[in-house]
């Protein structure tokens, strides 16, 4: 993986060229910044040899142009067959170019890399991962037995007329998806559903997965999520919305990962990072439809107050007034306590997945090209 230099930086070495650019680099290089010399510099460190290409015709002004580079140009373009291989694309980090596409690329730190996870048919999109990877056929098949057991990651990058683009992504079996895989789901779910996917089929070549179905199982695993945090008010008579929201994002990384020591105090940052974006808080946008569907499914659970309207019901939720919501408890304390050991059960293979993921995500990105 090339590294990012700052503008006035030095140019970082690498084992076969010891930090000095090739004659054919060189020329290579230049022939571009001629031919693109209105447009702003990455400045990165250019390695033409990457065969993860987008179109010298694609214009690279804007972070949406990167966004679309990589999702378009080489995860549509290069990762289906037909109408198989990528069929979702969940976009995920602290790339700032998808809620700011407009945004230039002078105001973006290149730290902040775009990541991606793809569903898709993990032999389709890893066969044609191969060659531009450099696998032999024992690192192929490995990889794929890892794919039929969880997800894979891949450390990445896109070469671009103003130099190689770095990205992260990650790839999720369509049966997997459909089974279910935690790991995915727990990320999924306190991501805003209308900003975070993009769907790859095409009328020629349609998606063997259906919005319809996507969005009905998202739906789904918000409700189960949301439900987890809600068994774990156990001791009082009740608990507030402002108080579900917090332990909602609180378990995402310290309940569910809890091996993961230095991410605990993860879910506080990114509950933060949604309430301040351009369109105000969206964390409601986020969790209303899970709270909606738990309290619909899970009736006489709990009574929902408002301070103004009295007991109300689960439709009555939206994202304006969540807030001001109470809920209380329909059950006894002693009911509630008589589940936790089933709770902790949970805790605990919940953890040991997520650790077998982890495990999973380390073998396959030792994988990716140097």
């Amino acid at each position: 993986m090339t590294s990012p230099i700052r503008p006035g930086g030095s140019m970082p070495s690498t084992g076969d060229t010891g930090g000095t650019a090739s004659p054919e680099t060189v020329v290579e290089l230049s022939t571009l910044t001629d031919t693109f010399r209105a447009v702003p510099t990455l400045e990165l460190r250019s390695d033409l040899r990457n065969p993860i290409r987008s179109p010298l015709s694609r214009r690279i002004a804007t972070l949406g142009d990167v966004r679309e580079a990589i999702i378009q140009d080489f995860i549509g373009g290069q990762l289906r067959e037909g109408g198989r291989g990528a069929q979702v694309v969940q976009q995920l980090g602290s790339f700032p170019g998808y809620r700011h596409p407009d945004r230039p690329l002078r105001q973006w730190d290149p730290d902040q890399k775009p990541d991606f996870n793809v569903i898709g048919e993990a032999e389709v999109i890893l066969r044609r991962l191969q060659p531009m990877m450099g696998w032999d056929e024992s690192t192929y098949q490995a990889n794929l037995e890892r794919a039929r057991n969880g997800m894979v990651y891949f450390n990445q990058a896109i070469e671009t007329p103003l130099g190689p683009i770095p990205f992260k992504m990650g790839i999720l079996d369509t049966q997997l998806w459909r089974d279910g895989v935690f790991y995915f789901d727990m990320r999924a779910s306190l991501l805003p559903y209308d900003q975070t996917y993009r769907f790859l089929g095409t009328e020629s070549a349609p998606s063997t997965i259906s919005q319809t179905e996507f969005h009905e199982r998202h739906r789904q695993v918000e409700a189960e999520m949301m439900g987890r945090t809600i068994e774990s008010f156990i001791w009082g008579s009740g608990f507030s919305a402002e108080e579900l929201m917090q332990r909602r994002y609180r378990h995402n990384f310290g309940f569910y990962e809890a091996y993961r020591v230095f991410d605990w105090f993860k879910g506080h940052k990114q509950r933060a990072k949604y309430q301040r974006t351009s369109d105000g808080d969206i964390v409601p946008q986020i969790l209303v439809p899970g709270i909606r569907r738990w309290l619909e499914q899970n009736p006489n659970r709990l009574e929902i107050r408002h301070p103004e309207l009295g007991a109300i019901g689960p439709d009555q939720i939206t994202e304006g007034n969540l807030s001001e919501i109470q809920f209380q408890w329909q059950s006894s304390r002693w009911s509630r306590l008589m589940r936790w050991p089933e709770r902790l059960m949970e805790f605990a293979k919940i953890n040991s997945q997520n650790w077998a993921q982890t495990r999973l995500n380390i073998a396959s990105n030792k994988t990716s090209r140097p």
